[in-house]
């Protein structure tokens, strides 16, 4: 048996045998990852010239790779979800009707991770965990195979070594810190 499947089942096949580790995880899938955007707004409040680079950054960075590398890597490979690939999936989400290779949930919320890295150690440990747990619930809820989730976390944080390394290398970030001050 193919490794994404024995996985995808491990976690699948616990669906609708407790409702509150279904609740749980479809919390966590679906609910979650708004929540993981409060941190950056809240920063914008509490110091909107500290901030406003770095929240930029992240989100930018986020925007680019869940709208533009993933939906070209979909172009390029069309992988179907595994609700449309074999029978028996527990599906409690509202089925999508994209490709599901890699994951956008997880490419965006490891990119936002990444770049908190470099501004906020303690703060990304959080993201990469709970951005993690958001990628599992994926898969506990029937929307994608494991590998896709994978793919998405690489995705997400190669993107966001490349965006940071060209923002900071450019100057950019300097120059903008001189016209908000």
């Amino acid at each position: 048996m193919n490794v994404d499947i024995y996985l995808f089942h491990l976690l699948n096949d616990l669906a609708e045998s407790w409702f509150l580790l279904d609740f749980f995880f479809y919390f966590c899938a679906k609910i979650l990852p708004y929540f993981l955007l409060l941190p950056f707004f809240y920063l914008l409040i509490k110091d909107y010239k500290k901030n406003l680079l770095f929240v930029g950054e992240a989100f930018l960075t986020a925007f680019l790779v869940r709208y533009a590398i993933c939906e070209m890597i979909r172009s390029l490979v069309p992988r179907l979800r595994p609700y449309d690939f074999m029978d028996g999936v527990s599906l409690l989400v509202p089925f999508s009707d994209n490709l599901s290779l890699p994951s956008g949930h997880v490419s965006f919320l490891f990119a936002l991770a990444t770049v908190t890295y470099f501004y906020n150690k303690k703060m990304s440990i959080v993201l990469f965990a709970l951005s993690s747990l958001v990628g599992i619930s994926r898969v506990y809820v029937g929307v994608h195979w494991p590998s896709d989730i994978v793919a998405g976390a690489l995705v997400g944080v190669l993107s966001g070594l490349i965006v940071f390394h060209l923002v900071k290398c450019s100057g950019l970030t300097e120059k903008l810190e001189k016209k908000l001050k």
